[in-house]
């Protein structure tokens, strides 16, 4: 039991280290583009992870650290 609550505990703490950013790519005329490249770097680390916009042009990204981030497509 004493396992399931630290595990519980971690769990909590993570989740309220880490967040999300989504979005949704739009040309100047405000038509969708499906199929584009983002790529999100964390300035201070210079981390980078890749996505492609869904059929609807959004895209997301999850379990983020805490930081500023650029955001490209």
């Amino acid at each position: 039991m004493a396992l399931g609550m630290i595990m519980s505990c971690l769990i909590a703490i993570y989740a309220q280290t880490t967040g999300s950013m989504s979005g949704t790519v739009t040309d100047p005329n405000g038509a969708i583009l499906a199929g584009a490249n983002i790529t999100l770097k964390n300035d201070a680390t210079g981390l980078e992870r890749r996505t492609v916009t869904n059929d609807k042009g959004i895209f997301g990204f999850t379990s983020l650290q805490p930081g500023v981030y650029s955001v490209t497509f």
